[in-house]
């Protein structure tokens, strides 16, 4: 049971337990249930070919029972309590089955509880130019999880290829050349 809320203040969305009041602005992104349960939040996103992709997010994580990182992400795997961040091939339709099928990167995986919420940064240019579906999962079967995202933001910045010295003197004399001889034409021909 359970899902993504939407989160705002101290309180989880669904249970109103105590928790961290979002990163930035007024709403988080957080898991909350009444009981057993495997949650994803994904988007595919096409990242810009020849440029620099680069991942931020934060994260809240208050897990009430111990985490047990199974390589299921199915509630019905016993004990299985977990959330991790993954790339995954855009295609992949296997949420909560084998925790690694579909997955091209692991970004991170809990192992403890934060107080606050924590901000962290990944290199996707490895992606550059492909399709990506970034999967916030959870699972929960032990006891209350509550997994708060907040401030997703993916910065791409366009790689441009500096010249080498020479290639930029190559290029002014050439140019400069194909001028004097674009003149010299000019002249013969008229």
């Amino acid at each position: 049971s359970g899902s993504w809320y939407s989160q705002s203040g101290t309180g989880s969305p669904l249970n109103n337990f105590p928790v961290s009041a979002p990163f930035s602005g007024t709403f988080a992104a957080m898991t909350d249930q009444g009981g057993p349960g495997s949650h994803i939040l994904y988007q595919d996103i096409l990242l810009p070919a020849a440029s620099t992709n680069t991942l931020t997010f934060s994260h809240y994580v208050k897990n009430t029972a111990a985490f047990s990182q199974r390589d299921s992400l199915s509630y019905n795997t016993f004990p299985n309590q977990q959330f991790r961040v993954d790339v995954l091939d855009s295609t992949s339709s296997n949420f909560f089955g084998a925790s690694t099928a579909g997955v091209l990167t692991n970004i991170f995986q809990a192992a403890s509880n934060t107080t606050d919420y924590q901000t962290l940064n990944f290199d996707l240019t490895s992606f550059a130019g492909s399709t990506i579906r970034l999967a916030f999962r959870e699972v929960d079967n032990q006891g209350y999880f509550n997994t708060g995202i907040d401030n997703v933001i993916i910065n791409s910045t366009a790689s441009t290829a500096v010249p080498e010295p020479f290639t930029i003197i190559g290029t002014i004399i050439g140019g400069t050349a194909a001028l004097r001889l674009k003149k010299k034409l000019k002249v013969i021909a008229s």
